[in-house]
């Protein structure tokens, strides 16, 4: 008796659902748990049938399943939801079994109820969670796919993880073939090297960004790649993991290697025309001098003015020839850069105008606080020789020409600014002004090659910076450019 109140005080507390039913499914017995699922007293249920306490939507679904039990099927599992007071919901899973005699004939029937609520919402997290994998790797799939380089993604033993469509279609191969494959099976020997340089990522832990490389595959035309290889770790088992990423630039290589074929026979050109031009005007200009010199104070002053003029074009086409060899010839390669005082520059350039602009009542202005750049004495001297013979050059009719030459440092940039008061350039004709033999139609009187202002700024250019020019309220143009500070 003990034995049978103690079996049945721990069914009776047992925090699963227990319930029993006669053959009609009247209910027989009913747990505590059972009672407070129900929501009614014990003496409420006890001697009900299992169809006047079940939901109507449930009643049918659950009577059936009963019918379904059998010595051969003892056992029927079902699932089922109850809305809670609060809103929320309740899933039970029922395990449904036949209680038989000694002959196989169902006594009794039992249902046990367990309240899988919290597996139902973690199995539905779960299934979430594992969907947006899905749609993420989905994404990254197409993301990769769509991008125009090669990806790898590796581990530290060459094998590939992942890699994209591009990768794929440039040996000829599909994705899936890839995946899994050693990166020695599909480049050979010069997959060594790849690795080597991936391990030296990987111990390093620093990326290798714009590498150009050989690309040599199996099959196939060689080309290069430009590369960047970056350290990974495995989130999961912190392994070593290498992405290579390589964009194809086979022809951009080609296409400098013709650059620079034509660069070289354009500046041989250059050198060869100049010095086949140079020669004969130079014998224009001697001779012409020449013949000045020996005409004596009583010739014709016309011829003496004729003659005059042949000297001085023929000058000024030597002027022409040599300038526009300096511009072919200006190119970073042929520029040393070093620390320049540019004050000191600034006096030297400036002496060269002094009895020019005193003729004219003019005046050169220049700044008192020495200044350093990194720059290249020679070249900078051209650009400032440029800009204030220009100056000089378009200065206005009216008035003597005053240049103002100003610097300004902005962070780690001097701005050095010319500014006239002369005739200035229409707005018409300042976009195109740093062009080359770009020459504005209302002061084409006037004498110029249409060259210097081009050669300045590339010759500022080969320094890193930048030239520009406005209006200024005196009537006149400012001309700005920029140089690297050197701050020793």
């Amino acid at each position: 008796m003990a034995e049978d109140i103690q079996y049945k005080s721990i069914v009776d507390n047992h925090p699963d659902i227990i319930c029993r039913y006669d053959v009609d499914l009247n209910i027989t017995f009913v747990n505590l748990a059972a009672i407070k699922f129900a929501g009614r007293p014990r003496e409420q249920l006890i001697g009900k049938n299992l169809s006047d306490v079940l939901r109507w939507d449930n009643r049918e679904r659950v009577l059936k399943l009963f019918q379904t039990i059998t010595f051969d099927n003892p056992v029927e599992v079902v699932q089922s939801t109850r809305d809670l007071p609060d809103g929320g919901e309740v899933s039970i899973s029922w395990i449904n079994t036949g209680i038989y005699d000694e002959n196989g004939k169902i006594v009794e029937y039992q249902s046990v109820g367990r309240d899988i609520s919290l597996a139902a919402q973690l199995n539905e997290a779960l299934e979430r969670r594992n969907t947006k994998l899905e749609n993420l790797q989905k994404e990254l799939r197409i993301v990769m796919d769509a991008m125009p380089v090669t990806i790898w993604y590796k581990d530290a033993k060459n094998n590939i993880l992942r890699t994209n469509k591009l990768a794929a279609d440039t040996l000829g191969m599909r994705v899936e073939d890839i995946e899994g494959q050693n990166t020695r099976d599909l480049f050979g020997e010069i997959a060594d090297k790849y690795h080597k340089d991936d391990l030296k990522v990987i111990n390093t832990g620093k990326p290798l960004l714009g590498y150009i490389e050989r690309y040599v595959p199996n099959e196939g035309k060689p080309g290069w790649v430009r590369t960047d290889k970056i350290p990974f770790k495995d989130p999961n088992t912190n392994e070593d993991r290498i992405l290579a990423v390589a964009l194809d630039v086979t022809e951009l290589k080609e296409k400098e290697a013709l650059l620079e074929t034509i660069n070289r026979n354009l500046n041989d050109f250059a050198s060869l025309t100049s010095h086949d031009l140079q020669a004969p005007l130079r014998h224009i200009a001697l001779f012409s001098e020449m013949v000045e010199r020996g005409l004596g104070e009583d010739a014709d002053p016309t011829l003496k003015k004729h003659v005059a003029e042949i000297r001085k074009s023929a000058n000024n086409m030597r002027n022409l020839i040599s300038t526009f060899l300096k511009f072919m010839r200006s190119s970073p390669e042929s520029v040393d850069l070093e620390r320049v005082e540019v004050l000191s520059l600034l006096k030297d350039v400036s002496a060269e105008y002094t009895k020019e602009i005193e003729a004219l009542n003019g005046e050169i202005n220049l700044p008192t606080t020495p200044i350093y750049v990194r720059g290249n004495t020679e070249l900078l001297s051209q650009v400032l020789r440029n800009l204030i013979s220009n100056a000089i050059k378009y200065r206005h009719h009216s008035r003597a020409p005053i240049i103002n030459i100003t610097v300004k440092r902005h962070q780690a940039i001097w701005e050095i600014s010319i500014s006239d008061n002369g005739v200035g350039i229409p707005d018409h004709d300042k976009p195109n002004i740093f062009n080359l033999f770009s020459r504005s139609k209302r002061h084409s009187h006037r004498e110029g090659t249409g060259i210097g202002l081009a050669l300045s700024r590339r010759l500022v250019a080969l320094h890193g910076g930048n030239i520009s020019v406005k209006d200024n309220a005196r009537g006149g143009s400012d001309f700005a450019f920029s140089l690297n500070a050197d701050n020793g």
